[in-house]
């Protein structure tokens, strides 16, 4: 049985050895692996047809975090399409993002690999 050293007898406290640290406080799904990466770019030349534009390294990389799929370019402009009422200063107008769908509904990646959800 392995004694308590530094507290004294009646003091909670655990008994046994410390906990390794975690190297990884993130959720599974968001570890990026290169087989992600290349599904993502795969996804990209099936439909590329559906694109207007070159997708910029943020996209690529949300879009294979989120395992994204179907692919297409979404006009960044109110007169074209939908955009949420609350945008930021810096929000890109004209520019081109890439609307996906995956496992929790239908979004939009941004430029600089934010975005915001169509649901």
């Amino acid at each position: 049985m392995l004694r308590k050293r530094t507290t004294g007898p009646g003091v909670p406290g655990s008994t046994g050895r410390p906990e390794r640290p975690v190297k990884w406080k993130e959720f599974p799904e968001w570890r990026m692996t290169r087989s992600r990466l290349v599904r993502a770019v795969i996804e990209l030349m099936r439909e590329h047809r559906q694109l207007t534009h070159v997708p910029t390294r943020a996209q690529v990389r949300m879009m294979a975090g989120f395992e994204g799929r179907a692919p297409s370019t979404y006009r960044l402009d109110p007169a074209v399409n939908w955009l949420p009422e609350v945008l930021p200063v810096d929000f890109p107008h004209g520019a081109d993002g890439l609307r996906i769908t995956h496992a929790y509904g239908e979004s939009v990646l941004l430029p600089n690999g934010c975005g915001f959800s169509l649901d």
